[in-house]
């Protein structure tokens, strides 16, 4: 918009205004628009005013249809909070200078309580995720383990996730679960706040990468039976060996850190080697001992990498002993001399492994006979591995390339790449950053969501979503039928078992469960529930199965094992079976059923036959869903307090237009800075109604 700051230059807009007009470039709205902006002395002042002041006029009767349709969450009032900004801030600008920084002023914190209410969001998102398996206490432990993990809001899923999958250790780790997601955040944030944080970034690692390596350690930990025996510094010392060892043998093997735990994992699940480490760390558990099993360990990730699973899983028999099992004296006639000097006590596995490929080489030529015989592995282990690991004749290149492999990462640790070294730096100070403004809008969380809160609730008296319009006593969307009574409706139900039983029935949310038995009342016959009340972990093996049996995106619906045709379930954490609010009948009953759902509040997914919910918002399709309004076609719904109904058009560009005054005066509970933009579009409205 341009300035017309003096005389002159007023008077030759006006003369230019009044010359186009004659000239039949403007309308007679155009100019007089023009004229009310010689008024002010702002050039297209005018219509950037009543632009924003429609935006917001729309945008909070927006609200209105939001609710009824069920978005929630504070972010769902950012429209109207920035459509009010621009109210203020194009106000304002009349007043030159000054005017203009106010309206900064205005603007910045209106942007800081968007921010903040799109975070309190993902926060509230993420402890309801992660409180399902007691990971949490609130969405500020939540928020302060987001930080400990060096995480940023938009990377709160990955905590979710990594907090999720070690959940039980964790449990154990703490005493419970959400104690032990606290300790893990402080353990990771010890080593990541550290000079040790910087080396593992140089050394290529993420921050996710360190927090999954601190993981898989506990999990090692854990079912070694070492968990928690450590203090906090032993435990952070001893982590902090496991993840460059790691990094070693990646150099070494190819495997990675989690293919590594994986390994370790599988190798304690076999009882012999179990049985033998626990006796090395925790019956003995002297020095050279528990020095022995720490071999043992590296040793068989050594051989995972180098000689393969079946050679890894002979060996993890003969470390423990178990010379009466086959594998075992496989294992010995295989590599003999190796095997001779793991008896003798050689603690040196690069030494080991340099053996064991020698003793291949050999042992490839002595049953090469047997072999073209295929008899050779009822002596030796498998013929083909032998000879893979023979054909690399390296003698003495683990243990140089263990030395290589060390020095590689010594230098990376010390910032040998400068690049690397700068590109750290910098990722690290630009997630410093990133986590204190975080915290800067954490810190509102609180008084903001008060404040929604408060207008949430005069949304809600306005949209009358809980109302007793047209005699409803429930919300928009969820009525119950002219008649509640159910007497004998349980009669009439039949149960598959499963997620189908009477047990998960009886579990559905209340108003749900009453008004199918309503329904069911006034059908009058049999009906059929293959699927009720589903928890998490159900929804979890539905879905899991479904994938597994092949389906997808693209492949919707599968024949699933032991359960027939299972079109795609949704994915667990957001089906409403898990709610309590969806059942899934047979399609007898289905089809049935189909003329009455619509009377007591239920609704159908299209491609899911069978599948019936709740209707969770306010769109409906005529009178049969109880309300005195006429309707065209399916519309949303907003019930009034005079009892009548107010239809909203589903395509926002008609919505609520002949109401949206009334509606815009009736926000009674705003916070005080809707207040002061709402009393600056009542002021402004008056100005344009008095220029006109």
């Amino acid at each position: 918009m341009a300035n017309l700051n003096d005389t002159s230059k007023i008077q030759e807009f006006i003369d230019l205004k009044e010359q186009q007009k004659a000239d039949g470039i403007i309308s007679q709205k155009e100019y007089n628009e023009a004229m009310r902006d010689a008024k002010v002395g702002i050039d297209g002042y005018t219509a950037k005013l009543t632009a924003a002041a429609d935006s917001l006029k729309k945008n909070i009767t927006g609200l209105g249809s939001s609710m009824v349709k069920g978005e929630s969450g504070a972010s769902v009032y950012n429209k109207s909070l920035n459509s009010a900004a621009d109210l203020v801030s194009s106000f304002l600008d009349k007043f030159g200078l000054l005017g203009k920084v106010l309206g900064f002023v205005v603007t910045g914190a209106v942007k800081y309580v968007s921010a903040v209410n799109q975070q309190a969001d993902k926060l509230f998102e993420t402890y309801q995720d992660i409180s399902r398996s007691g990971l949490a206490t609130g969405m500020d432990d939540t928020f302060k383990n987001l930080q400990q993990f060096g995480y940023t809001v938009s990377e709160i899923s990955k905590m979710g996730e990594l907090l999720k999958e070690n959940a039980n250790t964790l449990a154990q780790f703490g005493g419970t679960a959400a104690g032990g997601a606290s300790k893990f955040a402080e353990l990771a944030s010890s080593i990541q706040s550290s000079h040790v944080g910087i080396e593992l970034q140089r050394m290529g690692m993420s921050i996710d990468d360190i927090n999954q390596s601190v993981a898989g350690y506990m999990r090692i930990q854990q079912i070694t039976g070492q968990l928690g025996t450590q203090t906090n510094q032993e435990l952070k010392t001893s982590t902090v060996a496991y993840i460059n060892q790691q990094a070693e043998l990646t150099r070494l093997t190819g495997l990675t850190a989690k293919q590594q735990n994986s390994v370790l994992e599988q190798a304690y699940a076999e009882q012999t080697f179990n049985a033998e480490q626990y006796n090395l760390r925790n019956l003995a558990g002297d020095p050279a001992s528990v020095a022995k099993a720490a071999r043992n360990e590296k040793l068989v990730k050594m051989f995972a990498g180098n000689f393969g699973g079946p050679a890894t899983a002979a060996l993890q028999k003969y470390l423990a002993g178990a010379m009466n099992q086959e594998d075992a004296q496989k294992f010995r006639n295989t590599y003999g001399k190796m095997s001779k000097m793991i008896d003798n006590g050689v603690m040196d596995v690069a030494t080991l492994v340099d053996q064991a490929t020698k003793d291949a080489e050999q042992t490839a030529q002595n049953f090469n006979a047997q072999a073209q015989m295929g008899n050779a592995e009822t002596t030796v282990l498998k013929y083909s591995d032998i000879t893979k690991v023979a054909g690399r004749t390296y003698a003495g290149l683990v243990a140089d390339n263990e030395k290589k492999a060390q020095e590689e990462i010594a230098e990376q640790k010390a910032g040998g790449d400068p690049a690397v070294a700068n590109m750290v730096k910098l990722s690290t100070a630009q997630r410093n950053q990133t986590q204190a403004f975080e915290t800067l809008i954490n810190d509102g969380i609180s008084p903001v969501t008060k404040g929604i809160n408060a207008l949430s609730t005069g949304i809600t008296s306005v949209t009358g979503i809980v109302s007793t319009a047209a005699g409803k006593t429930t919300e928009v969307g969820k009525t119950t039928a002219p008649s509640t009574d159910i007497t004998g409706a349980e009669s009439l139900l039949k149960f598959t078992g499963a997620s189908g039983s009477r047990a998960n029935f009886d579990s559905l949310s209340p108003d749900v469960k009453k008004s199918f038995l309503a329904m069911v009342k006034q059908y009058g016959k049999a009906v059929t529930i293959e699927s009720a009340n589903r928890s998490f972990e159900d929804q979890k093996r539905l879905y899991d199965a479904w994938e597994k049996a092949g389906g997808s995106k693209s492949n919707p619906e599968v024949n699933v094992p032991g359960m027939g045709r299972v079109r795609m379930p949704a994915k667990p954490g957001t089906s409403p079976h898990e709610s309590g609010r969806a059942i899934d009948l047979d399609l007898g009953s289905y089809s049935g059923l189909a003329s009455l759902l619509g009377q007591y509040g239920f609704k159908t997914v299209a491609g899911d036959p069978g599948h019936i919910q709740m209707a969770s918002g306010g769109m409906v399709s005529g009178p049969r869903d109880g309300y005195d309004a006429t309707l065209h076609g399916t519309e949303a719904v907003i019930p009034m307090d005079d009892k009548k109904a107010i239809t909203v058009n589903s395509k926002e560009d008609n919505m609520l237009e002949q109401h949206s005054q009334l509606l815009s005066m009736k926000i009674t509970k705003l916070d005080q800075l809707i207040k002061g933009m709402q009393t600056h579009y009542d002021t402004s409205s008056k100005i344009l109604m008095k220029q006109s």
